[in-house]
């Protein structure tokens, strides 16, 4: 392809399978090893995450990377975000604990923090195209800030950061302009913003396609509204610059699979694009069938809550649920048996209230000892900063191949810690042979945490939240279908959802009483 040919990617595939690494490998290969990147985000949690994933797995001690979020904080904390409280009394069941977390794009107003990193610059990854040696350019950089936002290789923001490219009414906002002309962009988890937020990312697309910045749009669960959609308006972008070739080209893209055309855009219909897409999600599905009758991931049953006419009964229900995946998917350790799991509730108060009934019915358990915690929004910005940091550095249990099985199983960080340590010595002594770390948490669970637990119990609120939840469960690992078949239970599963959402329960409940 020439060098300048507009491209248009979208990656599908599924959680856990490397596509903020896959993005940056594709760009910097589309660009004949050139490293000029934006990546997009709208959660600041996702956006640390990445910033921290590229300068300590990557590019590990380098100072080209940028991290900008749309909220002034601490640089100790700068992977804190404020989240909106969630009202224990709304009747809508589909309370979204991560709602504050996200950047809304449309307020192009927002308050920005300085950039915590130096300008220093690596030559051999920047751009020619960008030289602040260009004496326009020493006009417009005038601060570090604005040295950083043009001449990093590789910036990470939340997108409201570059939504200030349209207002171009203070100078300072032409600092992002600058990197929409000169940079490829990475638009990560494109079906978490709402319509209104889309109709603004679709004029980003459009201004790429223009000024023909090759775009990959990302995320596990995009649709094919979302994907046609913003085709639409690159192509647009793509048309409306009729000085260059008339090649488009775009590219689909799974961890299995990757389909790329090019195409005069003069001839490329929306509809010719659907059908390629199309046909790409089907061979997607098909691979999909065929490993999963190989390798085991997630299998899903229902906590049978139908009966329940207290919260009382459901929190003993659920215990008793806990206790059923733990036995399928427990661990040996230390003449132990060990298991990690979470259970996600819709509302903050409902993940408090069961963190409560764990402390207390741990204690009259004769076999098992709960290692209970609490991950939600409502947590001082300190608190949830020492959880955010133990969850991310201990649950992140990164895969190996077993040479027998030929299977993935994931390393056990958790069970060197001081503290788990000393959970195991108080089992032993209490004379109990199970140990279950269990994490009551909210939505917030779903995006930017790259933890891998053995067992999950969801209450659902959609169908993206539940395949983002699944997410979580044996993220880095499976079970080999092949070698394993006979050992495996009947009834074995590792996911439960609700079959009935609490705020039912507590309606009825208020009714009777």
């Amino acid at each position: 392809q020439n060098e300048d040919s507009p491209f248009f990617g979208i990656i599908m595939a599924g959680t856990g399978c490397g596509k903020t690494r896959a993005s940056l490998k594709f760009l910097t290969a589309l660009n004949n090893e050139k490293l000029r990147i934006t990546v997009a985000l709208g959660l600041r949690t996702l956006s640390c995450q990445t910033h921290r994933e590229y300068t300590k797995e990557i590019f590990t001690g380098l100072d080209n990377i940028s991290n900008e979020v749309g909220l002034a904080v601490g640089t100790c904390l700068n992977n804190l975000d404020r989240v909106e409280e969630v009202d224990e009394n709304d009747n809508n069941n589909v309370k979204d604990d991560m709602l504050g977390d996200i950047d809304t794009v449309t307020d192009f107003n927002g308050s920005t923090a300085e950039a915590m990193e130096n300008d220093d610059d690596v030559d051999s990854f920047i751009d020619d195209n960008i030289n602040l040696e260009n004496k326009i350019l020493q006009v417009i950089a005038k601060t570090n800030k604005d040295k950083i936002i043009i001449d990093k290789p590789i910036v990470v923001m939340t997108i409201d950061n570059i939504m200030k490219a349209f207002k171009q009414d203070i100078s300072s906002n032409l600092r992002y302009l600058m990197r929409v002309i000169s940079s490829d962009f990475v638009l990560d988890e494109i079906d978490d913003y709402d319509t209104k937020d889309l109709i603004s990312i679709s004029c980003l697309i459009y201004m790429l396609g223009y000024f023909r910045r090759r775009v990959f749009i990302s995320s596990a669960t995009v649709t094919p509204e979302i994907s046609k959609t913003l085709f639409d308006f690159y192509q647009s972008g793509v048309m409306d610059n009729l000085n260059q070739d008339k090649n488009i080209i775009y590219s689909f893209v799974n961890e299995n699979n990757v389909e790329t055309y090019k195409k005069d855009f003069n001839k490329t219909s929306p509809s010719i694009f659907v059908d390629d897409l199309n046909k790409f999600t089907t061979n997607v599905y098909d691979s999909i069938s065929v490993k999963s009758s190989k390798f085991l991931k997630h299998r899903i049953d229902t906590v049978a809550l139908s009966s329940v006419t207290s919260i009382e009964q459901t929190h003993e229900v659920l215990y008793n649920s806990i206790k059923k995946l733990h036995h399928f998917n427990e661990i040996h350790y230390d003449d132990l048996t060990i298991s990690t799991g979470f259970i996600k509730f819709n509302n903050v108060r409902d993940s408090q209230d069961f963190s409560m009934f764990l402390g207390g019915r741990s204690k009259i358990d004769d076999n098992c000892h709960i290692v209970w915690l609490n991950y939600h929004s409502h947590f001082m910005n300190l608190e949830r900063f020492y959880i955010e940091d133990f969850l991310d550095t201990y649950m992140v249990r990164k895969s190996k191949i077993d040479p027998i099985l030929h299977c993935k199983f994931g390393s056990e960080p958790l069970f060197a810690t001081t503290q788990f340590q000393d959970h195991i010595k108080k089992a032993k002594t209490l004379n109990k042979s199970n140990i279950i770390f269990v994490l009551s948490t909210t939505n917030i669970i779903e995006v930017g945490r790259d933890h891998d637990y053995d067992w999950a119990i969801i209450e659902p609120s959609s169908i993206k939240s539940v395949v983002q939840s699944l997410g979580r469960v044996k993220r880095h690992r499976e079970i080999n279908v092949h070698h394993s078949l006979e050992t495996i239970p009947t009834d074995y599963s590792n996911v439960l959802l609700f079959d009935r959402f609490l705020v039912d329960i507590k309606n009825n409940n208020k009714n009777n009483s």
